[in-house]
């Protein structure tokens, strides 16, 4: 495991904020891997994003997202 200072985290967590959906959670899993032995805890990351993305990265699947069902409902 490799220390990251101050301004890395910064650094990452800004490159984080540009990222969404399978890119973000691949780009946090590997951050986690490296620096955090695989914990979010550190970055103050989701925990739930960064264990899928650790599991997309462990078996090769990647996950559906599904941002059309996060929408509130329209009203009439």
């Amino acid at each position: 495991m490799t220390k990251m200072s101050a301004g890395e985290k910064e650094l990452a967590k800004d490159a984080c904020r540009r990222l969404s959906g399978y890119k973000r959670r691949e780009y946090q899993a590997s951050i986690a891997l490296k620096y955090f032995d695989g914990s979010a805890r550190e970055m103050g990351w989701g925990r739930k994003g960064v264990e899928t993305g650790l599991e997309e990265a462990r078996t090769g699947m990647r996950c559906i997202d599904n941002f059309k069902g996060r929408k509130p409902p329209t009203t009439t």
